[in-house]
């Protein structure tokens, strides 16, 4: 019984079998681009294809997914971005259909709110809040807004 107690003594101290060091993600990154104002993420997740992370302005927060930016100011360059295996049409076909969301466009710099019904890899359909259905390709996408992750918020679906 000694013997059994000295082995699980030393498997315990052995720095192998130890827990390794959880890796410290970033708590906020700023993101630079040219098409759009300098935007602070809080607790940033880093896509295949995209950057998303909480907008925190006053007391209002909102979801946001860029597509398209130029560079980043990592707050600590010990830290690391969380990870996530989706690419952007993978997020939104997963856990963005149908709610309501702003997307701004390269193209015009405007902001449309509404609905995505469909999404396939290179673009989404969306069904704004003034009636249009709109066919929008992925590429011409800068930003897309959640203002609440809400099951509320979602249309039923038909």
């Amino acid at each position: 019984m000694l013997e059994d107690l000295e082995v699980e003594g030393y498997f315990a101290s052995n720095p192998s079998s130890a827990e390794k060091p959880r890796p410290k993600f970033y708590q906020r990154v700023r993101v630079i681009s040219k098409f759009l104002p300098v935007t602070d993420l809080v607790l940033p997740l880093q896509g295949k294809d995209f950057l998303a992370g909480f907008e925190t302005k006053g007391t209002n927060s909102r979801w946001l997914v860029l597509l398209h930016y130029g560079y980043l100011e990592l707050e600590n360059h010990e830290a690391q971005f969380q990870h996530i295996g989706l690419k952007f049409s993978a997020l939104v076909q997963s856990h963005l259909k149908h709610s309501l969301i702003r997307i701004t466009i390269i193209d015009e710099l405007q902001e449309l709110a509404g609905y995505i019904l469909k999404v396939d890899r290179n673009s989404i359909v969306l069904f704004t809040t003034s009636g249009q259905m709109l066919h929008i390709p992925n590429r011409s996408i800068i930003l897309l807004a959640v203002e609440k992750l809400s099951i509320k918020d979602k249309l039923s679906a038909t």
